[in-house]
Formats: structure tokens, C-alpha cells, sequence
């Protein structure tokens, strides 16, 4: 990650604390790049279903779905 963006999460997971908020997920491709620092990621890029879950009490993981034949399934893509 970024040192901006591990800055900006760091800020918001900060707030999360005081505010007793455990997780937030963010589906906005603006705001994942805002957050994590990069844009274009796989599912960003290509239209799939992409989520950046910050913990506020452990590192922000990045999810989406995977193209499969079959039901769509989640699994994890990055752990910053």
C-alpha cells in the first residue's frame, strides 16, 4: 500500500475506533482508490464486484467476485 493511502486508512481506522465501529466496506471504485491507493485493480478494471473491507483493529482486506461458471463466489484478492 501507498504511504498516502496507508495514511488515509490509518486516519479512518482511528476514527472507527472512537466511533465503535469494528468494519466498514467500501464499494466505490473512487473511494477504494482513494483508501488503498491505486486504481484499475482486476475488479475495478473489468466490472466486477469489488469491496474494501477496513478492519478497524487489523489490516483492510480487498474482496471480490471471481468469474467462475456457476454462482458467484467471494474470495480474497489483497491483504495490504
Amino acid at each position: 500500500m501507498l504511504d498516502h493511502a496507508r495514511q488515509r486508512t490509518d486516519q479512518l481506522r482511528a476514527q472507527m475506533r472512537v466511533a465503535s465501529i469494528t468494519t466498514a466496506v467500501f464499494t466505490d471504485e473512487s473511494s477504494i482508490a482513494y483508501l488503498a491507493g491505486f486504481w484499475g485493480y482486476l475488479g475495478v478494471e473489468f466490472g466486477r464486484p469489488t469491496f474494501l473491507v477496513v478492519h478497524a483493529d487489523d489490516d483492510p482486506t480487498m474482496k471480490g467476485l471471481m468469474a467462475r461458471s456457476g454462482p458467484p463466489t467471494c474470495c480474497q484478492f489483497v491483504t495490504f
